[in-house]
């Protein structure tokens, strides 16, 4: 690590803010985008392939004048990967942008050697840097196939045997999925319970919510089913504490459920508006609320919230789920 007050070279070449900065960033773009023609020329010819760009949150929310070329040329990268999904998501060809936050590399040491650490971490909640083998773990993700496109292609094999190969990242964990009597929700559960969680399966459709337990515990898994209604908060807290008092834990919260009553502002009644909004935000809401104690109590947990890509699109008849 260089001396306090000296830049390293690849810190010098990061925060440049002159001309061969930003031809630098602009080389390095073109560079990429060049690579990703020839591998969408090449996964055309071969049936499909993914492409998994790394950009970063500064491609999001922007950057200072340190490094600005930096930021802008990441925002390049993930508009460059959206703009090759919708081209050629029909052809086989997918694409992911990765857009992280701090890594510990030598760009992140770079700069705590010259502003401090604290200076790095005071935009992330959690209050430290990503290790760069977390970011190896989510690119593989990102390749990694589905269960169902698995089992398609390991044809003859039991589902138990695919077991083997997946990791048990949530053995005796607590999981509870909103909206999980099929569909997202019923899904979630079961990939939960297929790496060791016992899932609580909640929802209003209790014949649903029985239908996926019965799947899950038919491949050996463990998995109950909880009737719920999360448009009250009285509906919420009483999830959380039925939970609580029969496995007495909770380690994960998956906020799954939603509803889409269509309709413009002319349309639309105050029942479907006050109901969108129950369901959509303030389950969310309530159940967090109760929860985090528990959570806070335990050292940790990780509550999920579906969301959908309604809420960045504009649409003409969905205006209660934006």
């Amino acid at each position: 690590m260089p001396a306090s007050g000296q830049k390293s070279p690849s810190m010098r070449r990061w925060r440049n803010g002159n001309g061969s900065g930003r031809t630098r960033c602009a080389s390095i773009f073109y560079q990429l985008s060049i690579l990703s023609k020839l591998a969408i020329q090449h996964f055309r010819e071969n049936g499909g392939g993914r492409i998994v760009n790394m950009a970063s949150r500064a491609g999001q929310r922007g950057y200072t004048s340190s490094a600005m070329a930096y930021g802008a040329s990441k925002a390049a990268l993930i508009n460059l990967t959206k703009s090759i999904a919708l081209s050629h998501g029909h052809e086989g060809v997918t694409s992911v942008a990765l857009a992280p936050g701090w890594v510990r590399t030598e760009m992140a040491e770079a700069f705590i050697a010259e502003h401090g650490e604290a200076a790095a971490l005071a935009g992330i909640p959690i209050a430290r840097m990503a290790d760069p083998q977390e970011i190896g773990e989510i690119v593989a993700f990102a390749f990694h196939p589905s269960p169902g496109l698995f089992e398609r292609r390991c044809a003859g094999r039991k589902r138990r045997q695919l077991h083997e190969v997946m990791s048990m990242r949530f053995k005796e964990k607590v999981v509870i999925v909103t909206g999980a009597a099929g569909g997202i929700g019923g899904a979630i559960s079961a990939r939960f319970a297929a790496e060791g969680a016992q899932v609580i399966v909640t929802d209003m459709n209790g014949e649903g919510a029985e239908a996926t337990v019965s799947q899950i515990v038919a491949e050996g898994d463990c998995a109950r089913a909880l009737v719920s209604d999360i448009s009250t908060a009285d509906g919420c807290q009483a999830i959380i504490q039925n939970v609580i008092a029969t496995e007495g834990r909770i380690d994960v919260l998956c906020n799954n459920a939603g509803i889409n009553r269509r309709g413009n502002l002319l349309s639309l009644t105050s029942d479907d508006w006050n109901l969108s909004f129950a369901i959509n935000v303030d389950s969310m809401f309530h159940l967090c609320q109760a929860v985090l104690p528990h959570l806070i109590e335990a050292g940790g947990g990780v509550i999920v919230n579906t969301a959908s890509q309604w809420a960045s699109i504009r649409r003409r008849t969905t205006l209660p789920i934006m």
